[in-house]
């Protein structure tokens, strides 16, 4: 059994979780970033918002009422204007509605039901995103959201460019997506028992009817793609050097960091290898692929670069912002 020993830790912050959750790969489904979607689940109830009720009807419209008075659209707009997480909620809801006016049109339904499946496979990262807020949290919303999600990134990584020496260093590290079935478990005696079972001949898909497995594949077979970091490098390097039927138990946290603890944040991860594949020699053949990695990698590590493109296409938008408090959250986008 290869289990490992070695304990890590990361942040294990909701936005994170779901971040995690949300880039979980699923049956057949390509992979799906949806990580500054995660940004706004804590105040989803926003979205919509700012171009919604408070600005069609003068902000005067009542929302809640209660003995000595009544709170307006104005009231709660005052608020979140004046509140930090108000604030970033706004900001990103305008942030959404331009680059989806811009870029809606390049993101299929195809593309937002791959990412929407992607999100829903994983109980918890879905559970933990509809119970944090009261409204919105119908299909319908949520498709929605994913849409603005991928249009946004979709324009982000129009701006990007990428050399051929990013693409060589890419390469270098690449691996390609594989074939695995995986159980993830919140229980060690009820992973170790299933392990033990697996390792003598015991089907995963069948195994999982009777055992919930947290990562919505249920024991299927599914295209596992290393570019969605579901896994650490650790855990990474432990599938990879599977052979096809071989099979691996290790510990991880909720963001798939190896974890040799035994506590409530602990998950004990099943896989089997069905096909691994070797990249080959031919870069050529995934040039596509690298260069999407390289501006996914640029989009996550260069804050500035990202927002200077946001402004970049705010310009083009012909944004304006006379609020003098959104004027603030949105300084580092308007010129």
């Amino acid at each position: 059994m290869a289990e490992k020993k070695k304990t890590q830790s990361r942040e294990q912050s909701p936005k994170n979780m779901i971040k995690k959750a949300l880039s979980l790969p699923t049956m057949g489904s390509k992979k799906v970033r949806v990580a500054i979607l995660t940004a706004v689940a804590g105040g989803s109830l926003l979205i919509g918002y700012w171009g919604g009720s408070a600005a069609n009807n003068q902000n005067t419209s009542t929302i809640a009422t209660f003995n000595s008075g009544v709170i307006t659209n104005k009231a709660l707009y005052s608020y979140l204007k004046d509140n930090t997480n108000g604030s970033t909620a706004l900001k990103w809801t305008l942030i959404y509605d331009v680059f989806g006016n811009i870029y809606g049109d390049k993101i299929s339904d195809e593309d937002v039901q791959t990412a929407y499946n992607a999100m829903t496979a994983n109980s918890s990262g879905l559970s933990y995103l509809v119970n944090a807020n009261n409204t919105k949290t119908d299909k319908k919303s949520l498709l929605k959201k994913v849409k603005q999600e991928l249009a946004y990134e979709y324009g982000v990584k129009e701006h990007i460019k990428v050399s051929d020496a990013e693409i060589k260093t890419a390469w270098a590290s690449y691996r390609p997506n594989v074939d695995i079935q995986m159980l993830v478990l919140d229980n060690k005696e009820t992973a170790d028992s299933l392990y033990s079972q697996v390792q003598n001949g015991a089907d995963i898909e069948t195994l999982a009817k009777n055992n919930h497995s947290l990562d919505g594949n249920s024991g299927k077979v599914f295209t596992y793609q290393n570019a969605s970091n579901y896994f650490d490098e650790e855990n990474t390097e432990l599938v990879y050097n599977l052979k096809d039927g071989e099979t691996a138990l290790f510990t991880m946290d909720m963001m798939g960091n190896n974890n040799s603890s035994t506590g409530s944040n602990s998950y004990y991860c099943i896989v089997k290898m069905v096909k691994n594949k070797d990249k080959g020699t031919d870069m050529s053949a995934y040039k596509k692929e690298l260069e999407n990695l390289v501006k996914t990698q640029k989009m996550s590590n260069d804050s500035t670069m990202v927002n200077n493109i946001i402004k970049a296409v705010f310009k083009k938008a012909n944004v304006k912002v006379t609020d003098p408090y959104m004027q603030a959250a949105l300084k580092d986008y308007l010129r």
